[in-house]
């Protein structure tokens, strides 16, 4: 009580509102399994809110606090759900307040009429005649309406919910995210190592210009950059599909969203606009995962129900040793019919929905990863390359730290071997090549030449000389070799509650300078990332992108928040803030567009909806505060939407940054990252169990805008997936 009385003191200057102060409430309970006791966390949850509820809510209103409740759950998350459970629960306390205030009041009025009606009736006590009772009842919903400060009770229920911010999350969740930074994190490192490898590179070049044709080597520096491979289908293997599991690769399959160019090339028409003359011009990069986990049957047909829309095969241990792909020709034949059906209404994807928006292939196979069935499956080849070497992702998952540590090391030897196998061949045949030989040997020569005639330090030398050269011949040779024997980067990531296990795996920064295309994270450490408060709390960027999108819903918005101030606004610089928000993506759908200085305009817009593009502090008070006022009034749905983006602004810088010379600046390589984004939104929704409908239902989990860039009806929304893009232009 006295922090929310100074708290409207604070507020001061004679104002109604009071600060959004913030108030932090956990309920991280665990069972005897050591994971979310969700049923008691739930009730404490929504005993506090409902006390809250009933304590603040009076017949003048609200006094105005901001409460956030943290929810440790078990089970996958139904954020749907939580959402009707809140609004019900607040719903039920505005009710029994009200009810309890006006029944005290109608006791008194009871009392009254029942003395009017003796008076009336010469003394005597009789009962309400119908008259009477009309007249009751109308007082009686006179006086229920002075009790309700919104006279509709939906408004009410929603202006409580706007005080609290329910987040219910659970440890597969966060693991998830989690990986995703984790992921982001392994690339960075390798990035770092293959800076330090280039460099090395480019000395050699400018030492000695003739190195690489002298001794036969290719004079590209040779590396992985897996964010630029959008040209190959992205491939995934999945040991264990407990929760943490399927979490992980439903945020993989997010995270990996690409485009692949067509075929043919676009002719530009100068008379059309960017928008127009860039449609159909990419399309979605297929995603599979092969998942294997010995209860397959179970877990697989829950998942296979609850995400509709991925291509769920289960798969046996026939299936991992059967040549003949019939059976799987007849289910993706099954699934194509199953795409036509939902599009039915559709007058584009009904024909060609797989390319045009990416739906997953998930083979879920009934086998244990350390069985016979999937040793047959690792040791085959694809096109004459190792079946380990065509996956992007491989995520070990199993359960618990001792055979996920075991597991991935088992991996990564496994690895290692089949590319020693290859590269030790290619390095034997190289350095005997007529090419090297007789460099090496003549060499040799001289070294016995020296040593011959006495000269034993100048031999030592030129012998050191000679291991110099072999060492570098082979550093770069390998290089190149192992870049053109494995087509792809392997990712491995390993899910590990203790993050000190992270030195138990076989992997030494000798093994990151030796395998350019593997990757290797730890993600999910629950002491010393998941369960922290950086993790769990809400943070400032995901609220950003929200804020943005209300501003350029309604860009009228800017007048709202200037009208807030004291003084006049400054009308001139609302227009041209206006005006900057929507100059990108209006010359973008201009046949007039202007390529030059377009880089700027995109800045500028970036500038005013994610930095303090409005540099007048009057103008916009605190940037961060009404983010965070918007922030509130969202679902748990939303929020995880918005979460997401900020897990996959990595991807989008990294993707910006190699789009071929544009670098971002021009309406091409805005509408390709903008397409990247939509194919993003579009995989969030997938992998929350969303389908296709004509209209929108967000709670039937149906959304007319879940189809490819192209096909948005509404053009307008796509300013939304541009909005996410300006972002990446902000530090």
């Amino acid at each position: 009580d006295i922090f929310i009385d100074e708290n409207e003191v604070l507020s001061g200057r004679g104002r109604k509102e009071a600060i959004y102060s913030k108030i932090h409430f956990f309920a991280l309970s665990l069972d005897e399994r050591g994971v979310g006791d969700e049923s008691v966390n739930k009730e404490i949850i929504f005993d506090e809110m409902t006390a809250l509820t009933k304590e603040f809510y009076g017949t003048k209103g609200f006094k105005r606090i901001s409460v956030d409740f943290y929810l440790l759950s078990d089970n996958d998350i139904d954020f749907f759900g939580y959402d009707r459970f809140e609004k019900d629960n607040i719903r039920n306390a505005i009710i029994s307040v009200l009810n309890n205030s006006f029944e005290s009041i109608w006791i008194k009025e009871a009392k009254r009429l029942t003395r009017h009606n003796v008076k009336a009736k010469a003394g005597k006590i009789k009962s309400l005649n119908e008259k009477d009772s009309k007249w009751a009842r109308k007082i009686k919903r006179r006086l229920f309406e002075q009790f309700i400060a919104i006279p509709d009770i939906n408004q009410q229920v929603e202006t409580v919910d706007e005080m609290f911010n329910l987040h219910v999350i659970n440890e597969a969740n966060l693991a998830g995210k989690h990986f995703a930074l984790a992921k982001d994190a392994a690339y960075s490192e390798m990035m770092m190592v293959n800076y330090r490898e280039r460099m090395w590179f480019n000395n050699i070049k400018e030492i000695d210009p003739d190195f690489f044709e002298k001794y036969g080597l290719s004079n590209e520096f040779h590396t992985y950059d897996y964010y630029a491979e959008d040209s190959e289908d992205y491939q995934s293997l999945v040991l264990g599909f407990g929760q943490n599991g399927r979490e992980t690769v439903l945020r993989s399959y997010i995270n990996a969203a690409s485009l692949k160019e067509v075929s043919t090339p676009v002719e530009w028409n100068a008379k059309e606009s960017a928008h127009d003359n860039l449609k159909n011009r990419y399309c979605s990069v297929k995603y599979t995962a092969d998942v294997f986990d010995k209860m397959m049957k179970e877990r697989g047909g829950l998942f296979a129900i609850r995400y509709p829309f991925i291509d769920c095969a289960l798969l046996g241990e026939k299936d991992l040793k059967d040549k003949d792909e019939t059976r799987k020709k007849e289910h993706k034949k099954a699934f194509i019919s199953y795409l036509e059906k939902i599009y039915e209404n559709h007058p584009v994807m009904r024909n060609s929905a797989r390319s045009k928006t990416c739906y997953p292939k998930f083979n879920l196979y009934n086998e244990s990863c350390t069985g016979k069935g999937f040793h047959d499956f690792w040791e085959e080849n694809v096109g004459g390359i190792p079946r380990p070497l065509t996956y992007k992702l491989i995520t070990v998952a199993l359960g618990d730290d001792e055979t996920n540590v075991d597991m991935a090391n088992t991996l990564l030897r496994s690895i290692k071997h089949k590319i020693e196998d290859k590269v030790s061949k290619k390095l034997y045949e190289y350095l005997n090549s007529e090419t090297v030989l007789p460099y090496l040997e003549e060499i040799n020569r001289k070294i016995e030449d020296l040593n011959r005639i006495g000269k034993e330090k100048e031999a030592d030398e030129e012998k050191e000389n000679l291991n110099k050269l072999k060492k570098k011949l082979k550093r770069i040779k390998r290089r190149e070799i192992i870049c053109e024997f494995a087509p792809t980067h392997t990712t491995i990531v390993v899910n590990l509650r203790d993050e000190s296990n992270l030195s138990r795996l076989d992997w030494t920064d000798k093994d990151k300078e030796e395998y350019p295309n593997i990757v290797i994270a730890g993600y999910g450490f629950a002491n010393s990332h998941i369960y922290t408060y950086e993790t769990i709390v809400d943070n400032t960027r995901e609220m950003m992108y929200n804020y943005a999108y209300s501003l350029i819903q309604g860009i009228d918005n800017l007048d709202k928040l200037r009208a807030e101030e004291e003084t006049e606004p400054d009308k001139k610089e609302i227009k041209e803030a206006k005006l900057a928000i929507s100059q990108p993506f209006s010359d973008y759908l201009s046949p007039k567009l202007v390529v030059d200085k377009y880089l700027d305009k995109v800045k500028k817009a970036a500038l005013y909806l994610y930095g303090n593009g409005i540099q007048n502090p009057k103008n916009i008070r605190d940037r961060e505060q009404k983010a965070k006022q918007e922030w509130q009034k969202l679902s748990l749905y939303s929020m995880e939407s918005n979460i997401a983006v900020t897990l996959f602004e990595k991807t989008s810088i990294e993707k910006r940054r190699i789009f071929g010379k544009g670098l971002g600046d021009t309406a091409e390589s805005l509408d390709y990252l903008g397409r990247i984004e939509h194919e993003r939104w579009n995989r969030f929704h997938i992998a929350n169990g969303f389908i296709y409908n004509i209209y929108k239902d967000k709670d039937r989990k149906h959304h007319n805008c879940l189809v490819g860039y192209d096909e948005l009806e509404n053009v307008a929304s796509k300013e939304y997936d541009f909005a996410n893009v300006y972002r990446t232009f902000v530090d």
